[in-house]
Order: structure tokens, then sequence, then C-alpha cells
């Protein structure tokens, strides 16, 4: 199993440069002086999903779940968590997905929408 959780935190690992350029360039929209490349965010959404759905779930439920489940029930209760807030994933990308057209429809005004809107 530890075999397991190494690959899932490297995926975790491979995952973090993208939020954090994700966080960056949330900050950087309140400058409204230089130039936005609001596709951007799009593309990083398009690569976050595919990767989590593609690649990194499925490697979850067939190396990690998997060798809980054959060890021990215990864990049952947190994995089926796990399942839902995955699930829940794909709302909160679309939640993101429309603030990211939301913004490219009414920049740099939409700025000051978007925390409340989305």
């Amino acid at each position: 199993m530890s075999a397991a959780l190494e690959s899932v935190s490297e995926d975790h690992r491979g995952m973090w440069p993208l939020t954090t350029t994700l966080e960056q360039l949330c900050r950087q929209l309140g400058d409204t002086d230089k130039p936005r490349d609001l596709e951007l965010f799009g593309l990083i959404f398009d690569y976050l999903d595919r990767y989590v759905e593609q690649v990194h779930q499925p490697k979850k439920q067939d190396l990690l779940y998997r060798a809980i489940r054959r060890r021990t029930s215990e864990g049952d209760a947190l994995i089926a968590e796990f399942e839902s807030e995955h699930a829940a994933c794909s709302g909160l990308l679309a939640e993101l997905r429309d603030g990211q057209r939301y913004l490219a429809d009414r920049y740099p005004e939409g700025i000051a929408q978007f925390p409340r809107q989305h």
C-alpha cells in the first residue's frame, strides 16, 4: 500500500504548481494596467479536469482504495467521503469555468463581482 500512497501523493505534488499558478493569476487580475490572458484559466481547468478524471482518480480507485478495502473495512466511511468530495468537484469546476467566462466577458469590471457571483 505504501507504493499506492506514494503514487497518489506524487499526483498531488504534481497538481500543486497548477493551483498556486491559479492563485497567482487571481491576484494579478486586480492589476488592470497589464493585459490578462483569461484563457489561461480555462486551459488550466481543462488540464486539471482531464488529469483528475483520467489519471488521478482511477489511480486512487485502483491502487489506494482497493488496497485499503482488502485490508480492512474501517476505511470505508472515509473512502465514501473522499468519493463524495470527488463527485462534488465537477460542480466546483463548472463554477470556476462560469467565473472564467464571466470575467472574460466583463473584464476588468467583472473582477469586483467575481467573488460574489462565483
